[in-house]
């Protein structure tokens, strides 16, 4: 998963966690553009879904990311 997170790097700078206990309780993940001036979290791409709450511990180290309103 380390491999992918480099990649991920490249482009964006914030993600956008979103649990969502309706469809499995699945956590999906948006990316946002490092070049933006202002992030529309409305229209992220989506980069990944998660299962696990303990991954997105892993993208905290990598990452800035919004989730469940305030930045963790």
């Amino acid at each position: 998963m380390e491999f992918y997170f480099e990649i991920i790097k490249q482009s964006y700078s914030v993600l956008k966690v979103d649990y969502r206990q309706d469809e499995g309780e699945k956590y999906f993940v948006y990316g946002y553009q490092r070049d933006e001036e202002e992030w529309d979290f409305d229209n992220g791409d989506l980069l990944m879904v998660l299962d696990e709450k303990k991954q997105i511990e892993e993208l905290k180290r990598n990452f800035t990311v919004f989730y469940k309103n305030q930045w963790l």
